[in-house]
């Protein structure tokens, strides 16, 4: 009966002791039907042709797996509902999981980028735009090792890359 009142005490100092983090997984489907959010689902099958890509870029696009894309555009009437949803993701995003690639400003822009993985071997990168006039976005792309200089030279050429614009009405709209 000791041992029992032992496991017991044990088992609910662990359970009440462990810190239960929301992930930004969770965020979206919780968020699903908040009107003042949008949520799109990118299918990366969007990218149509690659044949003017280079052998990197190719690469990089096969790498990713999902993209999925969140805002909330601010306006007089949801300031309360925009501060509650900013931090509710600032503090999803200060988890040790997420280790910062890069922060800039812009004015009253401000652009945290975040992943999850290796120097090597990016399994998600995260994109947390606030502006205090305008809102937020926040980007998120899931891959399989995702090489970091092939994202990088991916992005910065997507200008040339041909999207299928018939997958638009795959897209997951929830407004």
């Amino acid at each position: 009966m000791k041992i029992l009142k032992i496991t017991f005490i044990l088992l609910s100092v662990l359970l009440f002791s462990c810190k239960s983090e929301k992930s930004l997984e969770q965020y979206f489907v919780a968020n699903e039907d908040n009107d003042d959010i949008v949520i799109v689902d990118v299918p990366v099958s969007l990218v149509k042709n690659t044949t003017n890509l280079s052998k990197e870029e190719k690469k990089a696009i096969k790498s990713v797996k999902k993209l999925n894309v969140l805002f909330l555009k601010k306006d007089k009437k949801n300031e309360k509902e925009y501060l509650k949803q900013k931090q509710s993701l600032s503090q999803i995003l200060k988890s040790n999981k997420y280790q910062t690639l890069s922060k800039l400003k812009s004015g009253k822009t401000k652009i945290d980028i975040k992943f999850i993985g290796t120097d090597d071997a990016i399994d998600e990168i995260v994109l947390f735009a606030t502006d205090k006039d305008n809102g937020f976005f926040l980007a998120r792309i899931l891959g399989n090792k995702m090489n970091p200089d092939d994202m990088q030279l991916l992005l910065k050429n997507i200008q040339n890359m041909n999207f299928d614009m018939n997958q638009l009405n795959n897209i997951n709209l929830n407004l």
